[in-house]
């Protein structure tokens, strides 16, 4: 196979795996608007994304070889229970703010990456990347003060903060498995996140009534498939053939997807502050994202 034959199926990967996980907020909406609580709705996710990735494994044998008992590995444990967090707080976040909000600040999560690796593993930092972290974090502040509702709802910024956890929480799960994953596949450590992400869901639905609308059991089975299992796939497809510096690149197709699709499906508009939040938000990560790209192609290869 060409080199650019790769690159462009690769370029493909990436894309498609943004656009099926942009659809999770819209499907959230939508269980939502069934009358389903937020707790019912993360314990079948859950549970559905467990059940997936549990045949997803048996069926394509992977022998991948990894740390004996990888499933009780510390960074699998904490790395969960961030990826759990990340998930509760989102689905929160939808139900007070809606889909637009919500997107615009998860999406700044690629600079919580940025931000982390520099206080905790003492990465590089460029005065430039810097700035843009100021930047998109100033952005996230003007979309939620931007709500229309933000001067007479604590809900906004309740909404607001939440989504910024989920952000941080997803950044903190990623840097803990990434040093597994050299090692051990992806499926394996989304399989293994998953399983265990099922206690903490199960726990929340708990203090909920148990009874759950029939069609958010659809949705929610959806949800687990076309926006947790297939971009998982494709996003692995395509760093095995572009690189993850260059897949992340085509990750913000993510966002505009999701604010398009909540536009058209349910009427959500941003104000002129959160289009300009969002401006600020998107392109600095895109800076960013560049940035890094750049230190990848200029460092030496490895021995």
């Amino acid at each position: 196979m060409k080199e650019s034959d790769g690159l462009g199926a690769g370029q493909i990967f990436a894309i498609s795996s943004a656009l099926f996980y942009s659809t999770r907020s819209i499907l959230i909406r939508y269980c939502l608007d069934t009358g389903a609580t937020v707790a019912q709705l993360v314990a079948f996710r859950m549970l559905f994304c467990a059940v997936i990735f549990f045949l997803a494994v048996r069926f394509f044998r992977d022998a991948s070889k990894g740390p004996k008992d990888l499933y009780k590995h510390p960074k699998i444990l904490i790395g969960s229970f961030l990826f759990s967090t990340a998930v509760i707080a989102s689905f929160f976040s939808v139900s007070y703010v809606g889909v637009s909000l919500a997107v615009i600040v998860i999406s700044s999560h690629p600079l919580f990456v940025a931000l982390f690796s520099r206080i905790f593993l003492s990465a590089s930092l460029t005065a430039r990347e810097t700035f843009f972290l100021i930047t998109a974090y100033f952005g996230c502040a003007l979309a939620v003060l931007g709500h229309p509702e933000a001067k007479v709802s604590g809900d906004v910024f309740l909404g607001g903060a939440l989504a910024l956890l989920a952000a941080s929480s997803y950044a903190g799960y990623q840097l803990l498995v990434q040093s597994l994953s050299q090692k051990v596949s992806s499926l394996r450590i989304s399989a293994y996140t998953a399983y265990w992400s099922v206690a903490p869901a199960l726990l929340l639905w708990h203090f909920t009534p148990l009874e759950v609308p029939p069609e958010a059991l659809v949705i929610t089975a959806a949800m687990g498939f076309f926006s947790t299992f297939m971009p998982l796939l494709l996003l692995a497809a395509a760093i095995s053939r572009i690189g993850a510096p260059r897949t992340s690149i085509y990750s913000l197709a993510g966002p505009v997807s999701a604010l398009t699709m909540a536009w058209l499906l349910f009427g959500e508009t941003l104000s002129p502050v959160q289009m300009v939040g969002a401006f600020l938000v998107l392109f600095s990560v895109a800076m960013v994202i560049f940035s890094r790209l750049k230190k990848y192609k200029q460092s030496p290869p490895s021995p």
